[in-house]
């Protein structure tokens, strides 16, 4: 940065002239006020008679600055799914690059991992372990499972959870189910790709719905991508 135009900001960043605004905060106001000039210039548009030599440039106004307005929208919302996809990222040791083409996140849920030794016998009998903790990402193009452990922080009052990449398994190759509650299992539902299969419990039966509802409402429309 020059050293005038930084001397000149530090005399002005947020002072009464600026209404003790920054820089950044001024730069977004004018995107802030294309709502404004739209709702306007409609509000003009629908009190101007067809007739009016002025409606033809009413419209072409109002075409432009709608065009500028959806333009601004999806910028903030490809920025704010960036942002929200590295703080993600930054939740998981040892994860992947997130970042891809039109991926957002849709759904994060905390599920027990559990296990059955014996296949054999009937669904209603089977008795599973619980062998760890997983956290689910789901995103509109894949899910994202890692292991989840909560710790004790030393000293203080609160735990530390820590998740680790586990597996990612792309939707169109991913198969959901539940499994009915019997006397030794309650809310769980099986997740299969193309190489793993997890038996996973939510913590209610309300939390396995919502959850495997937004599973194959995803699943259904990364088929339908495809």
């Amino acid at each position: 940065m020059v050293p005038a135009f930084r001397a000149f900001l530090k005399r002005h960043d947020k002072t009464m002239a600026t209404e003790i605004m920054s820089l950044q905060d001024l730069l977004l106001l004018p995107p802030q006020r294309f709502e404004e000039y739209v709702t306007l210039l409609q509000a003009l548009s629908l009190h101007t008679a067809p007739e009016h030599p002025d409606r033809a440039h009413l419209r072409t106004a109002l075409d432009t600055l709608t065009r500028y307005r959806d333009f601004v929208q999806q910028l903030k919302q490809t920025t704010d799914g960036d942002s929200k996809m590295l703080e993600t990222q930054k939740m998981i040791q040892s994860c992947p690059n997130l970042l891809e083409a039109n991926r957002y996140l849709i759904r994060v849920e905390d599920v027990a991992q559990l296990s059955c030794s014996d296949k054999e016998i009937s669904a209603a009998l089977r008795i599973y372990e619980h062998v760890g903790e997983l956290t689910l990402f789901l995103f509109n193009d894949a899910l994202v499972l890692c292991n989840r452990t909560v710790s004790q922080v030393p000293f203080e009052r609160r735990c530390r959870t820590t998740r680790c990449f586990l597996a990612s398994v792309a939707l169109h190759r991913l198969s959901v189910h539940g499994i009915a509650d019997t006397r030794y299992i309650k809310n769980a539902f099986g997740l299969r790709g193309p190489r793993r299969q997890w038996v996973c419990a939510a913590e209610t039966n309300e939390d396995k719905f919502t959850l495997l509802s937004a599973l194959q409402s995803a699943i259904n429309a990364a088929i339908g991508d495809k």
